[in-house]
Order: structure tokens, then C-alpha cells, then sequence
């Protein structure tokens, strides 16, 4: 997946402004689109600011990503 595109497939975007940490934010994510989808996804699209890691899903930065937001897909 190159830097400009997004993720094929199925893409859920979750929100959540709370102040917990983003590794907790994104554990929810990943929960939320194995739930709707029935797989984990592949890739995580977040704010630049807001790096961390997830086991099973390469987690990217994009500038485009607003913050508190986490964008979820398959890198197909």
C-alpha cells in the first residue's frame, strides 16, 4: 500500500475522543471491525501523532487522519 492510497475492501472508521491511551483506542477499533466483518483487518490508518502498535495489523500514519479517529481496512 503506497502512502496515498487507502485500504481495500471492507473500511470501518471509529471514532472515539476519549483520553484513553491509543493502543486501548485502537484495541476497540480492531474489536469493532472483527465484529462487523468477521476478520481482523490488515492495516490501521491513524493520526500522525498518535503512533502505536497492534498485534496482527500494521498500524500506518497518514497527515489526512484527523485525530481521535482510527480508519480500518484490508491492505489487499
Amino acid at each position: 500500500m503506497t502512502h496515498n492510497t487507502l485500504p481495500t475492501g471492507h473500511m470501518l472508521m471509529w471514532y472515539d475522543d476519549s483520553k484513553r491511551p491509543m493502543a486501548t483506542k485502537l484495541r476497540d477499533a480492531i474489536a469493532a471491525y472483527t465484529d462487523r466483518y468477521g476478520e481482523p483487518p490488515g492495516v490501521a490508518l491513524v493520526h500522525e501523532g498518535e503512533t502505536c502498535e497492534a498485534d496482527g495489523v500494521a498500524v500506518e500514519t497518514r497527515g489526512w487522519v484527523r485525530a481521535n479517529n482510527v480508519w480500518l481496512g484490508r491492505a489487499e
